[in-house]
């Protein structure tokens, strides 16, 4: 390694993943500079369990804990240039003042995934912080439960996603119900992502309030251009025929996306290929389809 020229080695940093530049740094001076100038230019951080493997090595990592105050200082110093942030399974707790020093470590970020598991945990009112990054346009959050937050003299609210005026693409995932309850609360708030052009939610267990947020969002959100929804169940006739509705007066919509999406009731295939006519003739593409849970007896 030592007798390579410098634009050879460069290159090869440049291959290796984040975790694997992170532990370079610490072998040579010579290395520590070339991975320096690589991560100065790299626009994608993968942060999770790989930097766990090796605590020992390290650079913002104790006691096989992720240090959210070094790792920021890390980023601000070698990484201000960020365009893409995963968290994902970091034993670490964020909190509100990791997620705003985050946001002035890298202010030119734009897509930031962060993937809730047992070991990723989030403080109350933690990502109200996302509020702080002014370029990011897109999100994607998983398994992230939003609780009741009690404050002094027993009042009291449920966490919920704060403005964001760039965000561009919205993706949220549960393998329960959370997304019904982060729709909810964003309903109950008012709160509006005026520039959101693609949304994809996806509930684990269906829930029956979900299709009544539908509605809300394509009549809240009149830039969507894609919306992709996953276990959506619809109970009654009445709660189909809103969601047509909403969909065939919103004036961006280009594509909707349906996976595994029931109707308690019967719905007839007319009813359907009635709906996905009206469709083409906006120039509305439909993937998918809704299934009925019930079938008509035989005669």
């Amino acid at each position: 390694m030592d007798i390579l020229p410098g634009e050879l080695l460069r290159q090869i940093v440049s291959l290796c993943d984040f975790g694997s530049i992170i532990r370079l740094r610490q072998i040579s001076r010579r290395l520590q500079y070339c991975a320096n100038e690589v991560l100065f230019e790299q626009g994608k951080a993968s942060i999770g369990n790989e930097l766990l493997k090796d605590h020992e090595s390290g650079c913002f990592v104790g006691r096989e804990k992720l240090r959210m105050g070094k790792m920021t200082s890390f980023l601000r110093a070698y990484m201000h240039n960020l365009q893409v942030l995963r968290l994902a399974d970091a034993d670490c707790t964020l909190t509100l003042t990791n997620v705003c020093q985050l946001s002035q470590a890298v202010p030119n970020l734009a897509c930031l995934e962060i993937i809730i598991s047992g070991q990723l945990a989030l403080e109350p009112d933690a990502l109200r912080g996302l509020a702080m990054f002014r370029n990011l346009k897109e999100l994607r959050i998983s398994d992230w439960s939003p609780r009741m937050v009690i404050r002094k003299g027993g009042c009291y609210r449920q966490e919920s996603l704060p403005p964001m005026p760039k965000l561009e693409t919205l993706i949220l995932e549960s393998s329960r119900d959370s997304v019904t309850k982060i729709l909810t609360q964003m309903r109950a708030e008012g709160i509006c992502l005026p520039e959101l052009r693609n949304i994809e939610i996806s509930d684990g267990l269906s829930c029956p309030q979900m299709p009544t947020l539908i509605p809300w969002v394509l009549g809240t959100h009149r830039k969507l251009q894609s919306i992709k929804m996953e276990n959506l169940l619809f109970s009654s006739h009445h709660d189909l025929r809103e969601f047509i509705t909403a969909i065939l007066t919103h004036p961006r919509l280009q594509t909707i996306t349906l996976h595994q999406c029931n109707i308690v009731e019967f719905l007839h295939p007319h009813d359907w290929n009635r709906f996905t006519q009206e469709c083409k003739l906006r120039e509305i593409k439909v993937i998918g389809a809704i299934s009925s849970l019930r079938y008509l007896p035989l005669p």
